[in-house]
């Protein structure tokens, strides 16, 4: 039977109370006293000096900064990390919790022996210092949001993001038309400061050119993350879940729910729609544009549009037979609830300037407005807000519910007085309904956005504005109801969305929008994952009315290529095309097509191609199409950015203009891949990923199974949480250069022991001396320096400018 005490004390034995002695005698070592093993007689042994690391706190990473390594005096000591009381504010503890870290080596450096269960891990080699805090000692403890403590304002820097469409049509009959256009950003940061200059202009040639350029939008604005808010001073558009949006200069402070953990926050809307041909697609709002796009024929869905986009949007879809579709989208669907016990605020103060940039029209007027949303309880909110100003005031209020398994619903109240030059005051109200339902037992989703009905004297600020620069009164809305709905049925791999919009004016014709889209994957013996589509369309509007609708077959051929059938109805226009789509090369999408299109005067045939490059540096799309005796057309759009920092620049994709972006430093390598080969590392070793979502973690990953020969990362993941507008910058610990076998000896020739390690001048472990002082190292590059330390001993190798393989097949070690 086993001894119990003796099994006791096994179990108990501390795994690091002291040092590990080595039996050197078990080593087939030719130099057994020539043996020094002291660096890993101690797990996690340091020596004291100065190190650039990060520091992660519970998986959460404060960028690398140079921390200090003293040890407290004790012989044969490994050094500590000093965690000065900066780098403490940082890590997200209670106040209560600071107070029982007390300080050594003079005050400097934190001691968290009070505070039981924290552990401090050293991960030089990774870059970084881990530290593992007990939640009870954090402010925060929701493990999906990261805390304000580590978010990131990121480096002083410009910025410019751009895209550039150019577009050639001639249409029977007439001459030759070429279009230039042309938008973007224009952005420095400083500090948490963002300042940003939207712009967008073109030329115009068919007969007489016609050029334009503004300045759409100028603004500055930063975080306040304190109060959970955003301040923006300049040129805005009023982004209000009560009122109808309208541009102004002016300041404004509103709740920012991105800041809040992701369970309360709120969505960013999506565009679609149904293209006839290869079209460019232009969404904007008070004719300030938001997105263009080329897209491909067919149905499309647009979701690259900023979460902080409010209000109704207008959609322009350009055709390459010269046919322009237009309708408008409303995003506003969601009901407005705010969690219990919590407030929402929206402040503005300012001039509007419905004329565009550049403000003084008679019409523009001195206003303020002010909304609230404050969580009652855990199933009531109770909302409002107001606008007011010498000639126009409005107040609503409103009360939103969760309904729990019933969605949740929300009905809100408002009145308006307005005082339009030649005309008697005008007052009314204006009623709305909202109701959302996410129906997760069956996948699927409703959104009646609602029902809301405005008296013919009721006008909103925008109506306001236009009737007051126009002297008249244009048409102002009477009611306006809109459906959505999704539905998946996993089971028969089918998904349904529907949309119906329906705006009544009192004084001028309705408008009217109908979508209705069933999409099916299926088999059919051995042809695996086909799909089919079929999407009904109807506008109807003062610029355009009409009904599309079209089938879409597509099966696949091999990897990465499929063809496709579409056969449409456009009001009494009948077309059919064949499609060849390849997107086999990663980054690269291109396909063909041809057609018949049925129409009284006969048929005629078309044939279209459609090319789409996602490089590391822009993105490219490439359009061409031609119809026997009617047309021939080409476009190509060209979207990109620049961003500059005193650490470097770089060429990259942008998804959102003037947007969040995160710089990576490669060491001067390039031609590194990151996030598997959607950006690349520059000559100068600099890369900027632009995907990055504000105020939330951000993962940016080196692909080493792209990486050359002679390049290796030690740590190939970095981490960043970075405030909206900022350019973050990390370090990756990329290393290049040759790896070798080598003999490492001192000057009277007698080789290193055993075991030591060897470092370069970053800290970072090129190799490690075996038997005989042979040794293994990687990074052997020009003019490199390494360093090797055992017991009281250091020495330095030094790699020649000009070397030769067979002068590195011995190295010497100089002590120092």
């Amino acid at each position: 039977m086993f001894n119990r005490k003796l099994l006791g004390t096994i179990l108990f034995i501390p795994t690091i109370c002291c040092a590990v002695e080595f039996n050197i005698s078990v080593l087939d070592a030719v130099d057994r006293e020539n043996i020094d093993l002291s660096v890993f007689s101690k797990v996690g042994y340091v020596l004291p000096g100065r190190y650039i690391l990060g520091i992660k706190s519970n998986n959460f990473l404060i960028p690398e900064l140079p921390v200090m390594f003293h040890t407290r005096g004790l012989p044969d000591e490994s050094a500590e990390a000093c965690i000065t009381a900066d780098v403490l504010a940082k890590l997200g503890l209670k106040d209560e919790s600071i107070k029982l870290v007390s300080f050594w080596n003079n005050g400097e450096c934190a001691d968290f022996s009070e505070l039981k269960g924290v552990s401090i891990r050293n991960a030089i080699n990774e870059g970084y210092i881990a530290l593992g805090i007990p939640l009870a000692y954090m402010e925060y403890s929701d493990t999906d949001w990261v805390p304000p403590a580590f978010w990131d304002n990121g480096l002083p820097s410009l910025m410019l993001d751009y895209s550039a469409t150019a577009y050639e049509s001639r249409f029977k009959n007439k001459p030759i038309e070429r279009k230039l256009s042309v938008y973007g950003t224009l952005g420095a940061n400083l500090g948490a400061w963002r300042f940003r200059g939207d712009f967008q202009g073109g030329n115009q040639a068919a007969g007489e050119t016609e050029e334009r350029f503004n300045w759409s939008r100028i603004y500055a604005y930063r975080a306040l993350p304190s109060i959970n808010s955003t301040l923006v001073i300049g040129d805005n558009y009023l982004g209000s879940d009560l009122f109808d949006s309208f541009r102004y200069t002016g300041i404004a402070l509103s709740s920012d729910d991105r800041m809040l953990p992701p369970a309360l926050q709120g969505y960013a809307p999506e565009v679609r729609g149904i293209a006839k041909t290869n079209a460019k697609v232009t969404i904007s709002q008070n004719a300030n544009i938001l997105y263009e796009t080329i897209v491909p024929a067919g149905p499309f869905n647009i979701q690259e549009l900023g979460r902080g986009v409010r209000g109704q949007l207008q959609v322009k879809v350009l055709e390459q037979d010269g046919s322009i579709q237009t309708f408008s989208v409303d995003t506003a669907t969601i009901p407005y609830l705010t969690r219990p016990g919590s407030v929402r605020y929206k402040a503005a103060l300012g001039k509007s300037s419905a004329s565009g940039y550049k403000s003084g029209n008679s019409g523009d007027i001195l206003f303020g407005s002010s909304e609230f949303s404050w969580g009652v309880s855990n199933s009531w909110s109770l909302f409002g807000g107001s606008i007011f100003s010498e000639k126009y005031n409005a107040v609503a209020l409103g009360l939103g519910q969760d309904l729990y398994q019933f969605g949740a619903l929300s009905l809100d109240v408002t009145r308006s007085a307005a005082n339009l030059a030649n005309e008697n005051d005008r007052q009314g109200y204006s009623y709305r309904l909202n109701y959302s339902k996410r129906f997760d037992e069956i996948d699927g989703d409703i959104a009646f956005a609602g029902y809301r009905f405005s008296q013919r004297e009721f006008m909103s600020m925008n109506e306001f504005l236009e009737a007051n620069k126009a002297l008249v009164n244009i048409g102002n809305s009477k009611s306006m109801y809109t459906v959505t709905g999704s539905k998946s049925f996993s089971n028969f791999k089918t998904s349904v969305y529907a949309s119906y919009t329906h705006q009544d004016y009192w004084n001028i014709v309705p408008e009217e929008r109908i979508q209705l889209s069933i999409s099916k994957m299926f088999d059919s013996g051995f042809i695996k994952g086909m799909s089919a589509n079929l999407s009904f369309s109807k506008n109807v509007n003062k610029n355009s009315s009409g009904n599309m609708l079209s089938m879409n077959l597509s099966i696949p051929i091999g990897q990465g290529a499929s063809a496709h059938y579409a056969a449409s109805r456009n009001n009494d226009v009948n077309s059919h095309d064949v499609t060849y789509s390849n997107y086999q090369n990663d980054g690269n999408h291109w396909q063909i097509s041809a057609g018949v299109r049925d129409k009284e005067r006969g048929s005629a045939e078309s044939v279209r191609g459609y090319y789409a490059h996602e490089g590391a540096m822009a993105s490219t799309t490439l359009s061409v199409g031609h119809e026997s005796g009617e047309y021939w057309s080409a476009a190509a759009t060209v979207r990109s950015a620049i961003t500059i920092t005193a650490e470097g620049a770089a060429l990259h994709q942008q998804s959102v203009n003037g947007g969040t972006r995160l710089m990576l430093d490669t060491a001067g390598v390039g031609g590194v891949a990151i996030n598997g080969g959607r950006t690349q590392s520059n000559y100068w070793g600099k890369a900027v990923v632009g995907d990055v979502n504000s105020y939330a973690r951000t993962s940016a990953a080196v692909d080493v199974n792209q990486l050359a020969d002679d390049v290796e990362v030690s740590s190939p993941v970095v981490d960043a949480t970075l405030t909206e507008g900022a350019v973050g910058y990390r370090k990756l610990s990329v290393q290049q250069g040759m790896k070798l076998m080598t003999t490492l000896t001192l000057p009277d020739g007698r080789y290193l022991p055993f075991g030591v390690q060897i470092v370069d001048v970053k800290g970072r472990v090129a190799g490690l001396v075996s038997d005989a002082g042979m040794a293994y190292l990687s990074g052997i590059n020009s003019d490199s320096e390494f360093t090797a330390t055992w017991s009281d001993n250091k020495c330095r190798v030094y790699i020649a400018e000009k070397y030769s393989l067979q002068s590195l097949a011995t190295l010497t070690c100089v002590p120092y």
